[in-house]
């Protein structure tokens, strides 16, 4: 089991969403932890460079999680949750991955 660990703009993305989201977020994330190869590897999106990315859909939410694994450390790197409204959430996943 791979343990999860999040950049601190992930805390606000959290309490953005409600009680219900959450809760299904959680369990996603619980099933990311398992089998974290599981989630979609990114690559070029709409001209973002998102390499090395992955995420996971919610697909009933509309919700997505982008995260990337740190290697040697069975790690998860939570860099967003959001949904995908113009790619918005694409765009902070870069943006926080390449923050220095």
């Amino acid at each position: 089991m791979y343990s999860i660990e999040y950049l601190p703009e992930v805390v606000e993305d959290m309490k953005a969403l409600d009680g219900s989201q959450y809760k299904v977020v959680q369990m996603a994330l619980k099933k990311l932890a398992s089998n974290p190869e599981c989630g979609k590897h990114l690559g070029n999106k709409h001209g973002l460079n998102l390499t090395g990315l992955r995420r996971v859909k919610i697909s009933a939410l509309g919700i997505r999680v982008v995260y990337r694994l740190i290697p040697g450390r069975e790690t998860i790197l939570v860099l967003t949750i959001g949904k995908r409204e113009a790619d918005e959430v694409y765009r902070k996943a870069l943006n926080r991955y390449r923050k220095p």
